[in-house]
């Protein structure tokens, strides 16, 4: 009899260890499925709501589209270049703003389907031919005024056009206000349009500043005739980027292999427990300021006022365009301080350049979140893009009764 007390007491405890054994390894299944199966949740979304979503990387929409004859090319980000220190063997001081032009361009999938469009004769995101004909608006900017994720005509410049009004896109994804400058100096400065909408994207362009101080973009703030004379330079800088695709092209197939393999050996890592000790690790850690943590970098307001002069050069107005994020709607918030908003609206109302501020005109719909592709962090959907348009035309219309041509 006193034998058998100890004896199950050992076995409760065997059973008790074995019960959190097994609930670990459960817990340790849940996460690591979510982790891996629905990590892709705009795909996810779109299941569940019976929206088609194309689940081919980058690299396969390429590829399938060179299988049907089109030759096709991703998007080259001006801050790509910067980090290879140019592009192009024969002239690996070559530092390209725009892409290939004339050509079918890959650019990225937000909504379901990838944004696609031709690409103009300097490589934006614009009909071909629309250069000679001496555009009234030229948007400068990143990702936003490139047209990011949507197709082609539903981007920002595109939506302008559908109203009557000859807008060029000179956006650019992975630009900063430094690149944005490059930009103006050498395309729009050719083109003296009457209007230059300079987008300013709150989540990243305060940043670029910074990564972009230090690189070979720094010499167009530094050197007011610096130029590299990209708009006569086309032919060239279409070869040299060809040759870069090709080496990128290669680099991300090989990227591509190894996360694959990463994803092979998350199984290997069940038996260590390591999504649960990730989880747990993300837990304690300190969470990430979602804010910049100090003002706007004193060169920010030395750009806006080299571009607004550049612009006043030619008798033309500068506009600054205020494109608000996603998490500014996603979670509470202090408007005014977050991302610095408040600085940066003081600087450039310093400089006299007139605002056109979207974050205003987002809060007045029932919705924003809808604004973005699936309510999720990113670009702005059609609809996005479209109130973008409407308000910029709405501003310039009332205070210089616009004519569309």
């Amino acid at each position: 009899m006193n034998n058998e007390k100890p004896k199950k007491t050992k076995i409760n405890l065997a059973l008790a260890v074995v019960s959190l054994i097994a609930a670990l390894y459960l817990a340790e299944l849940i996460v690591f499925f979510r982790d891996t199966r629905f990590a892709r949740t705009r795909e996810n979304i779109a299941r569940q709501s019976g929206i088609p979503f194309d689940t081919r990387t980058l690299l396969e929409v390429i590829d399938d589209l060179q299988t049907k004859g089109i030759e096709a090319y991703p998007i080259v980000p001006p801050s790509l270049v910067v980090d290879f220190n140019g592009i192009g063997k024969s002239n690996p001081g070559l530092f390209s703003l725009g892409g290939v032009s004339r050509k079918a361009t890959v650019y990225c999938n937000e909504c379901g389907e990838y944004a696609i469009y031709m690409s103009d004769e300097h490589g934006f995101n614009n009909p071909p031919g629309i250069w000679p004909q001496k555009p009234k608006l030229v948007l400068i900017g990143d990702s936003f005024a490139h047209g990011a994720c949507v197709a082609p005509g539903e981007d920002i410049a595109g939506q302008l056009r559908k109203s009557g009004f000859n807008a060029l896109n000179l956006g650019m994804g992975g630009s900063g206000p430094l690149i944005e400058l490059g930009i103006m100096k050498e395309y729009v400065e050719f083109l003296k349009p009457e209007f230059v909408l300079w987008m300013y994207f709150e989540g990243n362009d305060l940043q670029e500043i910074i990564r972009e101080k230090t690189s070979f973009f720094a010499r167009y703030y530094s050197d007011d005739s610096f130029s590299q004379n990209l708009m006569h330079r086309q032919a060239e800088i279409d070869s040299a980027l060809v040759e870069f695709i090709q080496k990128y092209k290669q680099k991300e197939r090989e990227r591509l292999e190894e996360e694959k393999g990463r994803q092979k050996r998350k199984w290997s890592g069940v038996i260590k427990l390591e999504a649960i000790r990730a989880r747990l690790s993300q837990l304690s850690a300190q969470p990430p300021r979602q804010d910049y943590p100090s003002p706007p970098d004193s060169m920010f307001e030395a750009i806006l006022a080299k571009a607004r002069r550049k612009t006043s050069s030619w008798a033309g107005k500068l506009y600054f365009v205020y494109l608000p994020e996603y998490n500014r709607y996603a979670r509470p918030v202090n408007h005014d301080d977050f991302h610095q908003r408040r600085e940066v609206l003081t600087i450039v109302g310093k400089l006299g350049i007139p605002l056109i501020d979207m974050h205003e005109v987002f809060l007045t719909q029932p919705d924003p979140l809808s604004l973005f592709p699936f309510r999720l962090y990113g670009h702005y959907t059609a609809q996005g893009y479209y109130l973008v348009a409407e308000t910029i035309i709405s501003h310039l219309q009332s205070e210089f009764f616009l004519n569309k041509n």
